[in-house]
C-alpha cells in the first residue's frame, strides 16, 4: 500500500467495461451538487497503452522492476459471467486471460468478496 500523511491509502479494483480488472489506489472523492460521486484514483495500467506528453521529463519517476506476481486472476470467459479464478503466480492451469494480482491483501479481497474462487489445481492461500 502507499501512504498518505502517515496513513495507508486504500487499494481499489477498477472493473472496465470489457471485464478487465485494474489495481489502483483511491486518492480522493467528491460529491457534486446533484449527488453524483467521483473518485480520484491512481490505476495500474500496462505501459503499452500510455503515451508520453511531449516536453515532460520522466527521468525522476520512481521505477520498480518486478520479476513475478504472487497471484494471477483468471477472468471469466464472458464479462459478468461470474467470479474469476485466483491462481498462484506459478500455476499453469489457467485457460483464459490473466490479470496480475500484486499482493496478498488484494488476493484475499478477491476471495472474501466472492470476486474469485480459488483454483482447484494450485489451491492458492494468500
Amino acid at each position: 500500500m502507499t501512504e498518505r500523511h502517515g496513513e495507508e491509502e486504500p487499494r481499489i479494483l477498477v472493473v472496465l467495461p470489457n471485464g478487465q480488472v485494474l489495481n489502483g489506489v483511491l486518492r480522493g472523492r467528491r460529491r457534486d451538487p446533484d449527488g453524483t460521486w467521483w473518485y480520484q484514483t491512481t490505476v495500474d495500467i500496462p505501459a503499452s497503452v500510455v503515451q508520453p506528453v511531449p516536453g515532460q521529463d520522466y527521468d525522476s519517476v520512481p521505477t520498480v522492476i518486478q520479476d513475478t506476481y504472487p497471484w494471477q486472476l483468471e477472468v471469466p470467459a464472458t464479462p459478468g459471467e461470474g467470479p474469476g479464478i485466483l491462481h498462484r503466480g506459478d500455476c499453469t492451469a489457467a485457460v483464459r486471460a490473466l490479470t496480475p494480482v500484486p499482493d496478498n491483501t488484494q488476493a484475499r479481497l478477491f476471495l472474501r468478496e466472492n470476486w474469485a474462487t480459488p483454483c482447484e489445481v494450485c489451491q492458492p492461500q494468500p
